[in-house]
């Protein structure tokens, strides 16, 4: 496999809310009413933490495969805790 190059664009609109635009897909996060935001998406710690979900899943997606091993379901949980200050 040769080097892969990602992209992609991330584009502050109104508040708080931040467009992420990466090939045809679009994810927009933003911040909770508490932080001053307007809650229409997830936070970037919430989706660094789906990122890392994702990531987990398919590593145990694709060792399987290469042991042969078959698996009907995965769940992945993930949390952090945060004491968040709005200024």
């Amino acid at each position: 496999m040769g080097i892969v190059t990602y992209r992609f664009d991330s584009v502050l609109k109104g508040g708080l809310s931040v467009e992420n635009r990466a090939w045809e897909f679009t994810v927009l996060m933003d911040e909770p009413e508490t932080l001053r935001g307007t809650d229409t998406g997830m936070n970037p710690v919430e989706m660094l933490l789906c990122c890392l979900g994702a990531c987990q899943c398919i590593a145990a997606r694709l060792f399987a495969r290469s042991r042969k091993i078959a698996f009907q379901d995965l769940h992945v949980e993930l949390g952090g805790i945060s004491t968040p200050t709005a200024s």
